[in-house]
């Protein structure tokens, strides 16, 4: 339910501090910033299973969620939940002050207006991107005496984290559960921008290209950190930088072109894709971090979900089995 094999995979805030202090930052922040990051996820997870539950009962292929075979009450998730925003919300407030506290409390509000309304409301997943945006925001104030002065470079690098999640919610999310979805009776966009014909989904070239969208957005923002001057050039970032933004996007692209019924190769995808993805950002700051940072935010989060879906799962790089 925690999904602990799936929380190491998110950086942000860590990553936000660094966009500020390159490799001078401090183990101890290092260890704290991670430590509020991962409670935001694994509060995100638990907070949806909750208010997903009437929905997860509807279908059989989750009967092995904690929630759905009784293995765990809601009254516990829902008390989990509380604790899971108030100790990083209070924590953050004790060791970083007010003004991060406050970024960090909406990051964890908004991940909350998602999982309530993602199910009900269209285009809920923008909650979702934004949270992250928030969490990097959090990352870049915590170590920062002038707090809410962004520069241009930070809020360029939020945007980055807003549309990539964006993207891991509406092109890997809702693609792999659309046929869920359906079956449930609720309305993401991709159950909206789809149809069925003779048994199997047709995802619309709409929906197709909102995805491709969000993606050379994406793109566009972090070469013109570059082309308008916001950083220095260097020929073999650069070279790295197209290498990875052209892995992510033929990954992308076979991701969305490729039948959803074939769901473990839409999570293979997209999984691929993921982890090109959030090498961009650390290869950005590349010059300021170093290499072992960068193996750090890199290969850390494959190391950690092996070891971690091992001991849960027995499976080092298998799909987890609460997904």
């Amino acid at each position: 339910m925690a999904r602990i094999e799936l929380a190491g995979f998110s950086f942000v805030a860590v990553i936000g501090a660094m966009t500020l202090v390159g490799r001078d930052i401090e183990f101890f922040d290092v260890c704290m910033l991670f430590l509020f990051n991962v409670l935001l996820v694994i509060f995100g997870f638990i907070h949806n299973d909750y208010e997903d539950y009437e929905i997860d009962c509807r279908l059989p292929e989750l009967k092995h969620r904690p929630l759905v075979n009784g293995s765990i009450s809601r009254k516990s998730a829902f008390i989990s939940s509380i604790i899971l925003f108030l100790v990083p919300a209070g924590g953050s407030y004790l060791i970083y002050g007010f003004h991060a506290s406050l970024l960090l409390t909406i990051a964890l509000i908004l991940a909350g207006l998602y999982n309530k309304f993602s199910k009900k409301l269209l285009g809920a997943d923008i909650f979702y991107g934004t949270s992250a945006g928030f969490l990097f925001l959090f990352g870049t104030t915590a170590l920062t005496s002038q707090p809410f002065s962004f520069s241009i470079f930070s809020l360029a690098m939020a945007a980055i984290m807003v549309l990539e999640h964006l993207f891991f919610n509406i092109g890997s999310g809702q693609l792999k559960d659309v046929n869920f979805d359906r079956a449930a009776g609720v309305t993401t966009l991709a159950v909206k921008m789809s149809h069925i014909k003779q048994g199997t989904t047709i995802i619309h070239t709409g929906f197709k290209i909102i995805c491709l969208v969000i993606k050379l957005l994406t793109y566009f923002i972090l070469f013109s950190l570059f082309v308008f001057h916001i950083l220095p050039v260097y020929t073999w970032q650069i070279v790295l930088l197209v290498l990875f933004t052209t892995g992510s996007l033929i990954l992308t692209v076979k991701l969305i072109q490729t039948p959803v019924e074939e769901r473990e190769k839409v999570l293979e995808y997209s999984r691929k894709q993921e982890m090109f993805s959030k090498s961009l950002i650390p290869m950005v700051l590349l010059p300021e971090i170093g290499f072992i940072w960068l193996l750090v935010f890199t290969i850390g989060p494959i190391i950690w979900f092996s070891a971690f879906n091992y001991l849960l799962n027995r499976e080092f790089l298998g799909n987890p089995k609460t997904f």
